[in-house]
């Protein structure tokens, strides 16, 4: 779809003068080195580094005028009470309490 330079100087900015929120993003989930969703074996991940790997982090927000990022915990299935045998290293407190420290983390680092 092509817009003309009018239309996109329009949407730039109403963009600026808008209050940007997002109310859902999983990515704290992939700074935990071992959980499903780190996108590369053994890759530590931070939100407050640029990265190439996954779609969010802080210096991405900042430059997209993201005045507010709802950051979601997920538990994975393998934290269910009945988890298959060996599946269950803890419990589902402990893996939001660890995603929580993640985010305190970048928080700490950006501010």
């Amino acid at each position: 779809m092509q817009i003309s330079k009018d239309q996109e100087a329009h949407a730039l900015e109403l963009h600026e003068r808008a209050l940007v929120v997002d109310f859902h993003c999983d990515a704290v989930l992939a700074t935990l080195p071992d959980s499903a969703y780190v996108i590369e074996a053994g890759a530590k991940r931070t939100l407050h580094e640029r990265s190439s790997r996954g779609y969010v982090d802080i210096p991405r927000l900042v430059e997209g005028g993201v005045d507010c990022q709802v950051f979601s915990h997920f538990v994975e299935p393998i934290y269910n009470p009945v988890a298959p045998p060996g599946g269950a290293r803890e419990g589902r407190c402990s893996l939001v309490l660890r995603q929580k420290e993640a985010l305190d983390c970048t928080q700490t680092k950006t501010s």
